[in-house]
């Protein structure tokens, strides 16, 4: 690495270890902590890498915040260094260094570095399953086509996004001479069965639930019933516009039209292009008709910010590439700001009152009557898990009575089988307990002052 590259890569590193030192665990991050006090072949919401990755790095450092928030620290910088590497691999020390830069200053990858959640390894095994395969293609040498294999089965047990990946990396098989020698190579198939070995942990526990993971993801992410609608195309173009900055995505949209014959007659363009537009296509198509989160399409990027990195070292870009990194600064020094002052821009709120909600705040004022082993129930996942990861003793928790399936239902159902004698409840309203418990008393409000406002939650106590 170039001495800059090693400069930018550290600051980034180390600002985004001092920011995880001060915030508290969003929903979601207690929500993977939970899944990783209970490991299973895979999960109701997605598959298990970020519970597995999570149970090992709070197994180093404790169930504490960082001991969570260190997995997406571990994986987006290594990832940086992988995407560095595969740079500079493909083009030269410069490309890579402008590359990395543009990385790690995205603003997606920026919010990556503050939250913990499926995002983390599956930037980490996209980026390296890119960079093995492209060795595998280049070299044609079994070795790189077996790490392709491992890091592939890694990624599909990170997020079921991974898939699009590897549909357009075998795209690329069909499409170049040196793809096709693939098909000749009995490693080439030892390698997807390896890969498929490596998921199977995934696909035993959906077959055993009847594939209840796969259609939940399916019908959340894919439009079967599609009906266009302006304003969620609307919102996931501006949602594109906050994850890479406008800059960055109107330089794709000008540069991969003009540049169009010199992708398809350049390798190593084509093989950065296919995932980038193949992947962002893919979610745009669904942003026409359903609500597409800004974050789903984020691995379309990796390549892309290589491939403009390319042409902004070998056109001199040099405006386009000063108005990415002006932007992606502001927006970075906007995400690290203090509560205090973030709480008193408007236009902030939406975002950041879901990473300062109060719950290291409220929840320990429950400790007093709460004793260790006491059953304790929620009403939502995210009370759930923050209820657990912040109350004295960190005890199990579980929901009782919702519509909603998620993965505590997975892990209630045994409750339902015994005779409940007492317990306590936490969450937004008075509990809908009736069926489980004849008394259900109030004992008192638990409440939190933050930047974003008050949060409250109530706390009962049920018996029979």
């Amino acid at each position: 690495m170039t001495k800059n590259s090693k400069i930018v890569l550290l600051l980034v590193f180390a600002l985004a270890l001092w920011f995880d030192l001060h915030i508290p665990l969003s929903e979601d991050e207690a929500n993977y902590w939970a899944w990783s006090r209970h490991l299973a072949l895979s999960y109701y919401d997605g598959p298990p890498m970020i519970a597995y990755m999570i149970r090992a790095s709070t197994a180093i450092f404790g169930n504490t915040v960082f001991g969570v928030k260190a997995v997406e620290l571990f994986c987006f910088t290594l990832a940086a260094y992988l995407l560095h590497q595969f740079a500079k691999h493909l083009f030269n020390a410069k490309t890579a260094e402008i590359a990395l830069i543009l990385f790690l200053l995205s603003p997606g990858v920026q919010v990556g570095y503050a939250i913990t959640t499926y995002d983390a390894p599956l930037t980490l095994f996209w980026i390296a399953t890119l960079y093995a395969f492209y060795l595998a293609l280049e070299t044609q040498k079994a070795r790189y086509l077996y790490y392709t294999g491992v890091l592939a089965g890694l990624l599909l047990l990170s997020k079921y996004t991974g898939v699009l990946l590897l549909v357009f990396l075998f795209l690329e098989v069909l499409l170049s001479k040196t793809g096709r020698q693939l098909f000749k190579s009995p490693h080439f198939y030892a390698a997807i069965m390896l890969m498929f070995i490596i998921f199977s942990p995934v696909l035993i526990w959906n077959m055993q639930q009847h594939w209840v993971s796969f259609l939940f993801q399916w019908h959340n992410g894919v439009a079967t019933h599609p009906v266009f609608q302006l304003e969620l195309l609307l919102a996931f173009l501006g949602g594109q516009l906050g994850l890479v900055t406008p800059v960055a995505f109107i330089a794709f949209l000008v540069l991969i039209p003009m540049k169009w014959k010199e992708i398809w007659q350049d390798q190593r363009l084509r093989y950065l292009m296919l995932p980038f537009v193949g992947t962002l296509g893919f979610f745009l198509y669904n942003g026409l008709y359903k609500n597409s989160p800004p974050n789903w399409p984020a691995p379309a990027y990796f390549s892309g910010l290589i491939m403009l990195g390319y042409w902004i070292q070998k056109y001199h870009y040099r405006k386009t590439y000063w108005g990415i990194v002006g932007v992606s600064l502001v927006l970075a020094i906007i995400l690290h700001l203090p509560p205090v002052i973030l709480g008193k821009i408007e236009v902030t709120k939406p975002f950041f009152s879901k990473l300062y909600e109060g719950y290291p705040e409220m929840m320990p004022q429950a400790n007093a009557e709460i004793k260790p082993g006491d059953l304790i129930l929620a009403d939502t996942y995210a009370n759930a898990s923050e209820a657990s990861f912040y109350l004295q003793n960190q005890p199990l928790t579980y929901i009782l009575g919702s519509d909603w399936i998620s993965v505590y239902t997975y892990w209630s159902a045994p409750l339902l089988t015994q005779k409940l004698t007492q317990a306590w409840y936490i969450g937004n309203q008075p509990p809908q307990l009736q069926a489980y418990f004849k008394h259900c008393n109030f004992v008192k409000n638990l409440t939190a002052e933050t930047a974003f406002g008050q949060t409250n939650l109530v706390l009962y106590h049920c018996s029979n």
